[in-house]
């Protein structure tokens, strides 16, 4: 009848136990932190010579030593966001 399957209901089933042990998701997130540094790392090494290179270039000169500053602009944003977020951890503190 058409009103028979109107009725029925999805059940979702719930996780009651103690849900402070060590879960799948969590070591995935721990292993995209780590291999996120790692490869940071190996970027920084593959490319440390041209980028100090760079590095003293805009320190001596007055037209490209805004160059120095792009990493503290480009680090602003996702902590402000950061920070904004987690107003309770912070307790409304910048975080830079």
């Amino acid at each position: 009848s058409p009103n028979g399957t109107a009725a029925r209901e999805t059940v979702i089933p719930m996780q009651t136990a103690n849900i402070s042990r060590s879960t799948p998701s969590n070591h995935r997130k721990t292993w995209r932190i780590w291999s996120g540094a790692c490869f940071a790392v190996e970027l920084l090494a593959v490319f440390a010579q041209p980028l100090l290179a760079l590095i003293n270039y805009a320190a001596g000169s007055q037209l490209y030593s805004y160059i120095l500053l792009v990493p503290f602009v480009s680090a602003f944003d996702p902590a402000r966001d950061l920070a904004s977020k987690s107003r309770r951890w912070f307790n409304g503190h910048f975080l830079l």
